[in-house]
């Protein structure tokens, strides 16, 4: 997380109208990679088809997993602004929650977070989730 952090925090990224461009498709598989190793070394795996796709107009999202417990991640671009991941808001800048399945985008209490305290909040729900 912390090389991706560096490459791209506070960076403004090319918006290209209606549709996006190659500097958020670069940004989005770097978030994607920087998801795929946190997730590696917490014992998660990506899930679903589309998990963090480039595909989305300056939003991404996807699902995580481990051991049947899904949560699904969200971080949307507030174009013509840098990239804020460590600035913590009202909303954001990252919304992570509990799902279902890959399916559930609906999920369970939405909780907001920056990127360094991601994975430490999730694990931590999953921690107290499966002591129960």
């Amino acid at each position: 997380m912390d090389k991706f952090l560096k490459n791209w925090n506070g960076k403004t990224i090319e918006d290209c109208g209606c549709y996006t461009s190659e500097e958020w498709k670069s940004f989005a598989r770097a978030f994607k990679n920087a998801i795929k190793r946190e997730c590696e070394k917490l014992g998660y795996s990506i899930v679903g088809k589309d998990s963090f796709s480039s595909k989305n107009h300056y939003f991404i999202s996807g699902f995580i997993s481990k051991d049947g417990q899904t949560y699904y991640i969200s971080y949307d671009y507030d174009r013509y602004n840098p990239v804020s991941l460590l600035k913590q808001s009202w909303a954001g800048p990252i919304l992570w929650r509990r799902t279902a399945d890959e399916k559930d985008y609906r999920g369970e209490n939405n909780h907001f977070t920056i990127a360094t305290e991601l994975f430490f909040q999730i694990e931590s729900d999953y921690e107290r989730r499966t002591a129960a």
